[in-house]
């Protein structure tokens, strides 16, 4: 983070990783839906506590950034958790479970 290429390294690293993410959640099959479920609700998880600690940090935890600005940003990803994360482990359920009749024969009796 002292140099300009390896701060845009560690963006650039950052992005490929969560284009990543987003795209192995956004390619799984209906019949895997309680794997991208899962796997957003522990990721949420992480997210969250990640911006508690830069929220309730009692120093900057980058030397380079100020605690005011290390705080705010804390807020904003534990803002940003609930409403990414959770809204979209909520949709995929909606789909999954309206889904699920129409894949599913009845069964006689049932």
């Amino acid at each position: 983070m002292h140099t300009f290429g390896g701060e845009l390294l560690l963006q650039g690293s950052l992005l490929a990783t969560a284009s990543l993410f987003w795209w192995c959640i956004a390619g799984l099959g209906r019949e895997r839906t309680w794997h991208a479920i899962a796997a957003l609700l522990f990721t949420g998880k992480v997210f969250c506590v990640v911006a508690v600690i830069l929220t309730f940090a009692p120093r900057p935890l980058y030397h380079m950034m100020a605690l005011a600005d290390q705080q705010l940003a804390g807020l904003i990803m534990i803002t940003l958790c609930p409403l990414t994360y959770v809204a979209s482990a909520l949709w995929l359920c909606w789909r999954w479970l309206t889904g699920f009749n129409r894949d599913t024969p009845m069964q006689p009796g049932c």
